[in-house]
């Protein structure tokens, strides 16, 4: 099943899922909590489940890891967002930092150690990515180039985990009174990618580290990531109502990053710099020109759109991105003029007259509308 498999499908399968860790974990305290966004984490998560590398639980989804208290060890697998749901995204990432701050334990994987990243990186405790090899240790089979790993994040323990077919490094970060585990490699697509067990291995070790991991209430503060949990609130005390609860969520992220230094991080220079080469491109089509990863590219478009340096359009299903001048939506016109159903859905819009997303687009440009479908 690919990942573009429709949500409802994905909402099927997810309870589905979830009996079949039930049954298991009856009687079993169901400590664990695993979060799961895609048929691909179902079907790491079944595997490692079979072969008797991890034990059963709860399972979940992004809106289940904005709740994880009750649970001892919380396992992120391999979260993805789209970007409409960068909201969720964000409530998910300061509930779980707030969790361990507050003495749980969260296991996260590559794309789990990007989620936490839209906290920590705003309080001074960045997880950051590499394509080097070598940078953190693993097998032959890793394709650095193609999943990327996290770096050894500052302060962290290191743990060497062996494999049979070769070693691997975990870190384990104390974070107030709890831990974060940092499984530092894309587990979920290496294992799809190549069927080694080792990439089931080293979830398994890793889960059983964080289960021995001691539990204590922080003794002086909750420690920098309940810092930022805190400053939610009053952050979001200061913005206009009319912001929206995903815009309240970002207010201790966004006092990070000051007006004017949008351009400054490499990545948005990288999303600008294409951009402003093509005009507008489709957010798959971003995604591959920069190389960044889906959940980080959504942030930072974020971040740019808010700053009026970007301009979005969501159209049948697929993001389009474009820079907000008329240069700009003349490109994304361009762009959908090559998609089926565009000169039908653009002829109703004129007909209709006014409103805005596309149809003001249109409504502006009608004359090379007119020139693209022929008219």
């Amino acid at each position: 099943m690919a990942r573009a498999a429709s949500w409802a499908g994905l909402a099927v399968a997810l309870a589905a899922a979830a009996l079949a860790l039930a049954a298991q974990a009856a009687g079993a305290g169901g400590g664990v909590l695993y979060i799961a966004t895609d048929p691909q984490d179902l079907d790491y998560l079944n595997a490692l489940l079979k072969g008797g590398y991890a034990p059963g639980g709860a399972l979940s989804n992004l809106s289940g890891a904005a709740r994880p208290d009750g649970y001892s060890v919380v396992v992120l697998l391999d979260p993805n967002w789209d970007p409409g749901q960068l909201g969720e995204a964000l409530e998910a990432s300061g509930s779980l930092v707030s969790y361990i701050a507050r003495g749980g334990v969260v296991v996260a994987t590559l794309n789990g150690a990007v989620l936490l990243n839209l906290t920590l990186a705003s309080d001074g405790l960045p997880l950051r990515l590499t394509s080097t090899p070598g940078r953190p240790p693993a097998p032959a089979s890793y394709n650095y180039s193609k999943y990327l790993a996290v770096e050894p994040p500052p302060g962290a323990v290191a743990v060497e985990a062996e494999t049979r077919r070769g070693g691997f490094t975990i870190y384990k970060l104390r974070l107030g009174g709890g831990w974060l585990v940092v499984v530092p490699y894309n587990t979920v697509w290496a294992y799809e990618d190549t069927g080694d067990p080792s990439y089931l291995e080293v979830l398994s070790q890793a889960i059983a580290v964080a289960e021995g991991l001691p539990r204590e209430e922080p003794r002086t503060s909750l420690g920098a990531a309940l810092a930022v949990a805190t400053a939610t609130a009053a952050a979001a005390a200061a913005l206009p109502a009319s912001e929206g609860r995903a815009r309240r969520l970002v207010a201790p992220l966004w006092a990070r990053i000051r007006r004017g230094e949008e351009r400054r991080h490499p990545a948005r220079a990288a999303i600008l710099e294409a951009l402003e080469a093509r005009g507008a491109l489709a957010f798959s089509e971003l995604q591959r020109a920069t190389g960044i990863p889906k959940p980080t590219l959504s942030w930072h478009l974020y971040v740019l759109e808010r700053a009026g340096l970007v301009a979005t359009l969501r159209w049948r299903g697929r993001l389009y991105i474009y820079t907000p001048t008329r240069e700009g939506e003349q490109a994304l016109l361009r762009l959908l003029a090559g998609r089926r159903g565009f000169c039908r859905e653009a002829r109703a819009c004129r007909s209709r007259a006014g409103g805005g997303g596309l149809c003001g687009i249109v409504e502006r440009w009608w004359s090379l509308v007119g020139e693209l479908c022929g008219e």
